[in-house]
């Protein structure tokens, strides 16, 4: 049928936009690291960090990179960056 777990498709595609900002992200993520710690190292930490080095060894002045929502503050804070617009 038309279902998704238990939801339908207007409720579906409202978690998904809900996903797609950043504070809400930032909430899953957070609740990801305190509730299964090795989970989040394996699944966002160790992928952070690998993408943020692979940028810095990149050659070129200005990079552009197209990473997923849920990476970007953590190569950000890998990289140095406080704060960066999205």
């Amino acid at each position: 049928g038309d279902s998704f777990a238990g939801g339908d498709k207007d409720s579906l595609s409202g978690a998904v936009e809900l996903l797609k900002e950043r504070e809400t992200v930032r909430k899953v993520i957070t609740g990801l690291q305190k509730q299964l710690p090795e989970v989040y190292k394996a699944l966002i930490k160790e992928r952070d960090e690998y993408m943020a080095n692979s940028l810095n060894q990149s050659p070129g002045k200005r990079i552009v990179a197209v990473v997923g929502i849920g990476h970007m503050d953590g190569i950000e804070r890998t990289l140095g960056y406080e704060k960066a617009s999205c």
